[in-house]
Parts: C-alpha cells; structure tokens; sequence
C-alpha cells in the first residue's frame, strides 16, 4: 500500500527541533568563522595593495599635517597654540583702539593695527661696518686674504636667512656671577663657535673662503681677534693674549653700549665714539653699560652660511652637533626667520598627536 501524499508532505517538512537551512549570509559567515585568519590576512592585503596602487597610479601624496586638529587636543602646546591664535585673530579689538589713540597724540601716522605698523614703520638702523674701509682694523677685518670678508659689511644681518646662536651664562642660577668677558667664559665661547664652524664647513655649508673654510662668525671674538690681529690664533692662544687687557676691552666696550643707547634716541646718523671696529647692538644685552653694569650676561654670535636651496633643513638635522658650550655658557641656535624653531615645534607636534590618538 502506497502513502498518501499528505503523508509524504508531512514527511518532508521540517521538524521543529530541526536547523532551517543555510543562507549565503549565513554561509559567509560560517566560512570566515572556520578560517578567520585566513580572512584577516587576505583583507589586510587587499587594503595594502589599494593602498600602494592609489599612492603610485594616482600620485597621492601622505604627508602630516601637524598644525591642523591638535589645538583642541588639550595638551600644554595646544594651548599655547590657541592663545597665540586668538590673540592673532583679535588683534585690532584688543588693541587697535589703545594703539590708535596713542598714533594721534603723538601726530604719527596710523596704520590698520600694531602688526602693520612694525612691518611697515621701518626706521634705518645702525650699521656697524659702514665706516670699517676707512680704518686700520676695518681693513684688516673686511680684507682677508683666502676668504670673502665683505659678508661683515653688510648693513644689516637681519636681512638673510643666517645661522646665529644666543650666549647666556649661569643660565641655571637666579642670581648670575658669570659674565662673558671673562677669559674662561670667552674660551667656552671660542671653542663652541669653532666646533659650529667645523660642522658647518664638513655638511658644506660655507662658501666664503678658497679652502672650504668658514669665516669667524660675527661675534665680540671676531672683534678681540681683529684687535689682535689673531685670526689664525687657536682659542687658547686668543684668550691668554686677551686676559691681561680684560678690563681695558670691558671699559671700551661699555663706553660703545652707552654711545649706542645715545645713538637710537637721538636717531644720529653716525656712531663715532666707539673705536671698536665692527661693534654691533647683537653682540651685548640691554643691560650692559647702564648705571656702570660691566656684567655682560648675553650675547649672539652670527655666522656665515651658504644660501643654498634646503639649507634650512640641513642645519636643522645637524643641530645637535652645534658647539652649546660649558659648564658657565650655554647656547641656543637658530636661523633668522626661526627655521630651526619650526622644524623642533613640528616634530614635537607629531609626537604629541601620536600620544593623543
């Protein structure tokens, strides 16, 4: 006797305890589940060849861009970076009425905001060099024989991209006992300076002299070797030759401070009674010469370096072979427009985003 065929429908469905039978979803996932690293690795290649054939085919460029999104990320630098931004952005409502109240009562001309008054009220400052051909000493300086000296010349340093280093003594201490005019603080000046040029001189950074040597870099040592005539003096010989006239030179020196302070308010055309060939506002701290001070805490020296494309860079990976000092100076190193200062602020704004993410 053959079933019927309710008996054969009721046969063929499923029970309720039964599995219902696999979907492609759900045959997906059962396969990913079985072989899981199977997938991983294959989705990861998969992202990686995508990735290299967007950057090679289509010319995408990776690159970081620090100064976007860490300011609200809460950490010390990002805060600076707001307040110096909101400052910035309101400027003229912080400041513009003050500063053009100030403009009309002393019948000067007014400009849009502080900003644009000092880029654009540019007074002639002072040049140190501009009488240096008609001297002894301002020959010998600007007329070395193997090198192309007329750099010192020039009226004003500030308008290129150099290298200069910032001297402070006992930077450490509260209370200062260290000046730079003392020997031994002028011989960690010396060989710090002479360990700058010689890393500048092996990454071919100087280009004023026949025989790949760097010119001394425009300091107070370049004005005691041209009183000396010690150009080709090593440190320790520039400093005994130096000592016995320390206080001479110190004299000299604040006589030139005071005369320079009388020069900016009176806006003299000529400095004349300054016998130092070559003395310049960079090389003392505002408070050397006042009220008989002849502590000399801070000063810079200015060097010569090629104006090659790049090169701002390069001064910067080379930085920390820069002479810093000793034990009674320490040193600090940047170019004009503070190249080194924004290659430092980016790299430390890189790691501060990596830790804030």
């Amino acid at each position: 006797m053959e079933p019927s065929a309710e008996i054969i429908a009721e046969e063929m469905e499923p029970s309720a305890g039964a599995p219902a039978p696999f979907t492609w979803t759900g045959k997906i996932a059962r396969f990913i589940s079985k072989n899981s690293l199977i997938c991983l690795l294959g989705s990861l290649s998969a992202c990686i060849a995508a990735l290299i054939v967007t950057v090679t085919i289509g010319n995408l460029e990776i690159t970081v861009d620090s100064y976007k999104g860490f300011k609200s990320r809460g950490t010390l630098i990002g805060k600076r970076a707001m307040q110096a931004s909101l400052v910035r952005w309101y400027q003229e409502d912080l400041f513009y009425d003050d500063f053009r109240s100030n403009s009309l009562s002393q019948g000067g001309d007014l400009y849009s905001s502080p900003w644009d008054y000092m880029q654009e009220n540019v007074i002639l400052g002072y040049h140190p060099m501009a009488s240096a051909p008609s001297t002894e000493e301002g020959r010998r300086l600007l007329q070395r024989q193997t090198c192309d000296s007329s750099w010192y010349g020039q009226a004003d340093l500030a308008n290129d991209n150099y290298l200069f280093a910032v001297w402070k003594t006992d930077a450490k201490k509260d209370n200062p006992t260290s000046s730079i005019l003392e020997p031994p603080v002028l011989l960690e000046l010396c060989e710090a300076e002479d360990q700058t040029k010689q890393s500048l001189g092996q990454n071919g950074l100087c280009g004023a002299c026949q025989d790949a040597e760097c010119l001394p870099p425009y300091s107070l040592l370049l004005l005691i070797r041209n009183a000396f005539d010690g150009f080709d003096m090593s440190c320790q010989e520039l400093i005994e030759a130096y000592t016995p006239v320390e206080e001479q030179f110190t004299q000299i020196l604040v006589a030139c401070a005071n005369n320079l302070r009388e020069f900016v308010q009176t806006a003299s055309e000529n400095v004349t009674s300054c016998p130092l060939v070559g003395f310049g506002p960079h090389l003392v701290d505002r408070n050397f010469g006042l009220d008989g001070n002849i502590m000399l805490r801070y000063s810079s020296s200015y060097f010569y370096d090629s104006n090659s494309h790049g090169k701002e860079k390069l001064l910067y990976e080379i930085s920390d072979s820069f002479g810093r000092g000793g034990s009674i100076l320490t040193g600090a190193y940047d170019t004009i427009y503070e190249n080194l200062n924004a290659y430092a602020v980016n790299d430390v704004i890189k790691t501060d985003m990596v830790r804030s993410s």
